[in-house]
């Protein structure tokens, strides 16, 4: 099971604006990673969803619009 991450990053989230790593619309999911920290949008979170789930080490989801789904 992924780890919650909750009170830094929901500051982070919810205090600034920070761009989808994979378009220039508002992050809403943050995915912590061994290499660092990618932002997505409700688009590209889903998009890659299953494989963002599986290599990260904690997803921050407080709109909770990722879909962990198997494609």
């Amino acid at each position: 099971m992924k780890k919650t991450l909750e009170n830094d990053n929901q500051i982070t989230l919810t205090t600034g604006w920070f761009g989808c790593d994979g378009c220039i619309a508002r992050a809403q999911v943050k995915v912590v990673f061994d290499f660092g920290v990618l932002y997505f949008c409700g688009h590209h979170a889903n998009e890659f969803g299953y494989t963002l789930a599986m290599k990260s080490i904690g997803i921050y989801d407080p709109e909770g619009i990722l879909e962990y789904a198997d494609h």
